[in-house]
């Protein structure tokens, strides 16, 4: 005889699933648009295989660890941490076989992972400088990816790493005025801020960059202003965002 039907659905392969993945849509783009804009400026090798593994179970990896140890019941953190960084060791290991010098860089990891560690003990993730600092981490990946996929044009790797920085730093903005600091002033006003300065700054590497950014701020002046007066679901918010990730790769490397 088969388990209770309460016990397999509690068991059941989606549940795991459920607890070593997070949820967290916009994350993942943030993860794998400077992979894309590294790897694809640089070109493909084998080597940005092992890469994307170690990164994106880097990030399972460092998720679970938080949540580890902002909750009380966390073993099952413990756990998806745990396998995460079980199963990332052949990639880890495979990518150092093929690019050795990487254990030299992850060094420039550490600063931004040890403000996600004092943000999830103080149990303000959500917190703006917090924000900023998963933006900057996940940005390094650009140049490292550009380098891992031995990219000579350097002038490019940082004009990339510029304008994805740029983009997902105003994104911490412009989400908060959109669902948790929705009416709130003084993030509306540092969200157009920003957004403004990113136009002014990217309008030196290409007028097309302008034109994009230029759509940025005028979805962070419009959608916001449309939340306020009518209901917006964060899935409406995030096929916005999976439109203009999707415009950010394509432009930046079409004109840098």
């Amino acid at each position: 005889m088969g388990p209770p039907t309460d016990v397999r659905t509690r068991h059941s392969p989606s549940r795991r699933v459920r607890l070593v993945v997070p949820a967290q849509h916009g994350a993942w783009a943030m993860l794998l648009v400077p992979y894309l804009l590294g790897t694809l400026a640089a070109g493909w090798t084998v080597a940005a295989v092992p890469l994307l593994a170690v990164w994106l179970l880097g990030y399972v990896f460092s998720y679970s660890a938080l949540m580890a140890l902002r909750v009380r019941r966390r073993d099952r953190f413990v756990r998806s941490a745990r396998a995460a960084a079980l199963v990332a060791v052949p990639f880890l290991a495979w990518l150092l076989v093929l690019r050795p010098w990487v254990v030299l860089v992850a060094p420039a990891f550490v600063p931004m992972a040890l403000v996600n560690v004092h943000y999830a003990r103080a149990h303000d993730e959500r917190a703006w400088v917090n924000g900023l600092a998963s933006v900057t981490q996940a940005c390094l990946l650009v140049p490292l990816a550009f380098a891992v996929g031995d990219g000579t044009d350097w002038a490019r790797a940082v004009a990339l790493f510029a304008i994805a920085w740029l983009y997902f730093a105003g994104s911490v903005f412009y989400v908060k005025t959109m669902i948790r600091e929705r009416g709130e002033p003084a993030y509306l006003r540092a969200s157009l801020v920003f957004h403004a300065g990113a136009a002014l700054i990217v309008s030196v590497v290409s007028p097309w960059l302008t034109v994009l950014f230029a759509w940025f701020l005028t979805r962070a002046v419009f959608l916001p202003w449309l939340a306020r007066r009518r209901t917006v679901r964060p899935v409406q918010v995030g096929l916005v965002e999976i439109v203009n990730t999707t415009l950010l790769v394509v432009v930046g490397l079409l004109v840098t």
